[in-house]
């Protein structure tokens, strides 16, 4: 399982070749690793901590999109980035 975990990581931060970190790929990972985590947990922090307030979830939906559509906006860039880039080709190499 966690070679399968690192391999994901690994294709999704490097580049085609499989071994140069792009710093777009990294820098996104990184957002997403993140702020995921940091958004539902202050969430719920947020409703444990004032009991009397009532948990809004058309204000959690929208701003959990909003970090979705950044998310997909990175994604995007990504795609766009590797469709230019060229695959190293060393089997013709003598």
């Amino acid at each position: 399982m966690w070679a399968t975990i690192r391999k994901v990581v690994k294709d999704c931060s490097t580049e085609i070749d499989g071994k140069t970190f792009c710093p777009i790929r990294v820098g996104g990972m990184s957002l997403i690793g993140s702020g995921i985590p940091t958004f539902i947990g202050l969430s719920i922090f947020s409703v444990i901590q004032n009991p009397e307030h009532h948990f809004d979830m058309i204000a959690f939906g929208t701003a959990f999109g909003a970090i979705m559509s950044g998310i997909a906006l990175v994604a995007g860039g990504v795609t766009f980035k590797a469709r230019g880039e060229i695959p190293a080709d060393n089997s013709n190499s003598q």
